[in-house]
């Protein structure tokens, strides 16, 4: 029972990882990336076609955090990386308001629309802190937890992921699997 497991788990491991590394991130890294403002594009068609430059702030997050955490975990690709890199630089320089709480949405120069202020855009501050360690963002992991509010639970929400809370260890241990543990 438990080879079929191992076959059952070990063939979505390799679909997953060749859907993610053969079609969704070429979609998006032709498509989706910003090269003038930095951070990613949401607003596609099916064949890529631009059809409104606002972006969503938590896109931004989730976007540099499956980039950083497929750096981590599937291979060191230094595309991802930078890519990673753009989105969390758009982050820090245009999607947090003054009083240190993220936007929702903002223009593709990163001029704020919308100011709800909903969980989701902790994936920003998730996206942030998922950089590989020992890489030129390390910074950011470490600037992650001050940035979330003081009695807010965003501690919750970036440790969501977290393998053990499962009882599952990570193969790679918990440096290994993009999760920063709370000091």
């Amino acid at each position: 029972m438990k080879d079929c497991i191992k076959h059952y788990l070990s063939y979505w491991e390799e679909a997953y990882k060749q859907e993610l590394t053969e079609n969704i991130f070429p979609f998006w890294i032709e498509h989706g990336i910003d090269r003038e403002h930095g951070g990613y594009f949401t607003c596609l068609d099916r064949d890529g076609t631009l059809y409104d430059s606002t972006k969503s702030v938590w896109f931004q997050g989730r976007f540099a955090f499956n980039l950083a955490f497929a750096y981590n975990q599937i291979e060191p690709n230094e595309t991802w990386l930078q890519l990673a890199k753009s989105g969390i630089d758009f982050i820090e320089q245009h999607c947090t308001d003054q009083d240190g709480r993220m936007f929702f949405e903002v223009m593709a120069d990163g001029t704020p629309l919308r100011r709800r202020r909903y969980l989701f855009s902790l994936l920003c501050r998730k996206g942030t802190g998922t950089v590989p360690l020992g890489s030129s963002l390390q910074e950011y992991s470490r600037t992650v937890r001050a940035e979330i509010p003081a009695g807010h639970d965003g501690q919750r929400a970036l440790t969501l992921h977290d393998p053990h809370q499962y009882g599952c260890p990570h193969p790679g241990g918990l440096a290994g699997s993009g999760i920063r543990q709370a000091d």
